[in-house]
């Protein structure tokens, strides 16, 4: 289930998702993550077009399955 708050009044035409994951126990742990602010690397962001765009006002819940 995912439920996102909107900031703003605006169309909603999409939505993105990424992941982050961490490899804790091993010698050195490293953190990989395909956020928008992390460090660029070949796995990218994934786009959900919606079928038809959503009116959201500031403060309104998307919430799906």
């Amino acid at each position: 289930m995912i439920q996102l708050k909107c900031h703003r009044q605006d169309f909603c035409h999409a939505l993105v998702s990424y992941f982050e994951c961490a490899f804790t126990s091993v010698h050195k742990p490293i953190v990989f993550s395909t956020a928008p602010h992390a460090k660029y690397t070949h796995w990218k962001q994934t786009v959900f077009y919606l079928s038809q765009p959503l009116t959201v006002c500031s403060g309104e819940e998307i919430v799906g399955e």
